[in-house]
């Protein structure tokens, strides 16, 4: 399994928020985040690291 680094699911949560809300690459990057997260659920984190 891949390491997901947690800093990559902020930097999409930036570009989710702070961006203009009518652009559709938007809505890829979400489902791309909603699919790695039901992927690796069961992952969890400590301190912002992989436990």
């Amino acid at each position: 399994m891949q390491s997901f680094d947690l800093q990559n699911f902020k930097t999409i949560n930036t570009i989710i928020e702070r961006d203009s809300k009518d652009t559709t690459y938007k809505y890829a990057l979400l489902r791309g985040a909603v699919e790695i997260s039901q992927e690796y659920q069961l992952l969890k984190y400590n301190n912002g690291r992989p436990d």
